[in-house]
């Protein structure tokens, strides 16, 4: 692998980390944490995800 790819990939599972931490830190467990990180769905979709998954209504309840 060359120098620039191993930054890059290196940069990504950085950023992944940053997010899984982040998401800790707003009260999500870490397995959950860990899943959201990884998805490609950006943070306003991850947070409709926490959203959705506390309505009782909703049709899909995640918990």
């Amino acid at each position: 692998m060359s120098k620039s790819v191993a930054l890059l990939h290196l940069a990504r599972l950085e950023k992944l980390e940053r997010k899984r931490k982040n998401l800790i830190r707003l009260g999500i467990e870490a397995g959950q944490a860990y899943a959201w990180s990884r998805t490609r769905k950006g943070g306003w979709a991850v947070a409709q995800l926490r959203s959705t998954s506390r309505n009782p209504n909703f049709k899909y309840n995640l918990e």
